[in-house]
């Protein structure tokens, strides 16, 4: 009988017990690189299956051909409205609020400084506003037009929590609103507490605005609200704007840094 190279004393190199059966360490190990081994196949066979739509929602989302820009500002807002945005978070008062609620007083005010922005440029500058609320559905709350800061009041608190974060469809509408608009400075703002979990993936609809001709390119603002940006760290190497915001105060700042830094920026005669 030949002796076995591996002498007894070095049988936990092999993950054996001295008996010469597999310790249950060993079986234990073999089954973690097995499933994530399965989890890695599938997150590829997921991601390949999602590349595979961009050229469907480029044509969604493509303006036509030939299609112009006029000078103006065009701004998209969506608006996560799945059932964790019921969920509360601190006020500037050190109150709980729900987030729903805090997501709605913030959108509100932008659409009133928008319109203010509005009313104070000249009548050669065109600036258009429009609300996309967002669950497992996309609604067309108010299309692109120009910012009415009365009406905005009761279209918001008209909407409700419902399941569901498609945020990738939320992008694709945004934008095809925005082609509709036909301004030359286009922007989506999109806030969310959560990841995608319907529809395509946010980061497959971003690839798909980087295959449109670059006029017809929007910048994107992402808002994680009481969520952690890392979380979205794809999407900034698409292009998009990543902000964190954990409770209302710091929501109120992220989207006036982007209204006022970013957005309008031409001065008001």
């Amino acid at each position: 009988m030949t002796p076995s190279p591996f002498p007894r004393d070095k049988a936990n190199i092999m993950n054996m017990n001295p008996s010469g059966r597999r310790s249950p360490i060993g079986c234990l190990f073999c089954i973690v690189v097995i499933v994530l081994g399965l989890v890695f196949f599938q997150r590829y066979l997921d991601r390949a299956g999602e590349r595979r739509v961009i050229p469907d929602i480029v044509a969604r989302i493509s303006p036509g051909t030939g299609a112009g820009l006029a000078d103006g500002i065009a701004v998209a807002v969506a608006l996560d409205v799945s059932p964790s945005m019921a969920d509360a978070v601190a006020t500037k008062d050190g109150q709980a609020e729900p987030k729903i609620a805090i997501a709605k007083r913030v959108v509100v005010k932008a659409f009133q400084d928008i319109a203010e922005f509005a009313d104070g440029v000249s009548n050669s500058t065109t600036v258009v506003a429009g609300l996309w609320a967002f669950s497992g559905n996309v609604l067309r709350v108010r299309p692109l037009s120009r910012p009415d800061k009365d009406s905005i009041q009761s279209e918001v608190d008209a909407l409700h929590e419902s399941g569901g974060t498609a945020i990738g469809e939320a992008l694709i509408e945004a934008k095809i609103g925005l082609n509709e608009a036909g301004l030359a400075r286009q922007y989506v703002i999109l806030v969310t507490d959560g990841q995608s979990n319907m529809g395509p993936g946010p980061e497959t609809v971003l690839e798909a605005y980087r295959r449109l001709p670059a006029p017809h390119q929007p910048s994107v603002y992402i808002v994680a609200f009481d969520i952690t940006a890392d979380l979205f760290s794809p999407l900034k190497n698409l292009g998009a704007t990543v902000v964190e915001a954990r409770d209302a105060k710091e929501l109120q700042t992220a989207i006036d840094r982007i209204i006022y830094g970013d957005i309008l920026v031409e001065k008001p005669d």
